[in-house]
């Protein structure tokens, strides 16, 4: 994992460099899918799950060969992680991203990052303070019915959008 002129961040294989190890807290539906699929990349070691509910962590933990934990906190502690991923409720985003850029954790979180704008720009002052590196997931943003979206709204042609949902 490196930084680019720009801030650009890239993942990827650097000549003598190791995988970045990573924590993915939060494994239940989202989480599952990043955990099984990170878990078979080169560029990344998935080494610990964390999850509240302990069955699903133990599951998820097992069939990637990753260690369990039942708290955030104690997975972000063991300092066995140079990164996580959090996949979990959406009120719990800041305060466990907040929590690992205090133990030096680069943060990659599922959107959105806060739940509102003061939280969020707080969480990002805090990573800077802190020196880790803060992303958040966008990984559909550049499909084509989301940017037919986009343009719809940027259009005015829906209206003011308070809110949206899928399901």
């Amino acid at each position: 994992m490196w930084v680019e002129p720009g801030g650009l961040l890239r993942v990827g294989r650097i000549m003598g460099v190791e995988p970045v190890t990573f924590g993915v807290i939060g494994v239940g539906q989202m989480g599952s899918v990043h955990a099984r699929t990170m878990a078979q990349l080169d560029e990344v070691r998935v080494v610990a799950v964390a999850d509240v509910d302990a069955e699903r962590a133990r599951v998820i933990g097992e069939a990637i060969g990753a260690r369990v934990f039942t708290d955030a906190r104690e997975l972000l502690r063991t300092g066995s992680v140079e990164a996580v991923l959090l996949a979990t409720p959406h009120p719990l985003h800041a305060p466990i991203a907040a929590y690992a850029a205090r133990w030096g954790v680069h943060v990659l979180s599922e959107k959105p990052l806060a739940v509102s704008v003061a939280a969020a720009d707080r969480l990002v002052a805090t990573c800077r303070a802190h020196g880790v590196l803060l992303g958040v997931m966008f990984q559909q943003r550049t499909a084509p019915t989301w940017r037919a979206v986009k343009q719809l709204v940027d259009e005015g042609v829906l209206g003011e959008i308070y809110r949206l949902s899928f399901g």
